[in-house]
């Protein structure tokens, strides 16, 4: 999981204790989301025992997925190759061209 920031750990340090700050109001919005219902018990559960606020968990989960959207994997190519005997009886090596 990708670290969070020093400033976000602070903000967090903060505002888990429940203070405000001039940082808060301008750095953060209240907004309104749809979560299904057992996702949410589960956060807030996970909240309670971290001793986190719900948002600072929603904050921590968007961040880490931002963060892996933005640097996609390298490609791989597939192995294709396939379990034989190498070339059968009958078949020539030869040039590729036609």
């Amino acid at each position: 999981m990708a670290r969070p920031s020093k400033r976000y750990q602070a903000f967090r340090n903060h505002t888990d204790r429940g203070q405000s700050s001039e940082m808060t109001k301008a750095t953060h919005m209240k907004i309104t989301i749809e979560i299904a219902r057992p996702i949410l018990d589960d956060a807030k559960q996970l909240a309670r025992h971290e001793g986190v606020r719900l948002g600072a968990l929603v904050e921590e989960g968007l961040r880490h997925v931002l963060s892996a959207r933005r640097s996609p994997k390298p490609f791989r190519l597939k192995d294709g190759s396939f379990k034989g005997r190498g070339l059968q009886p009958g078949v020539e090596e030869g040039s590729w061209r036609f």
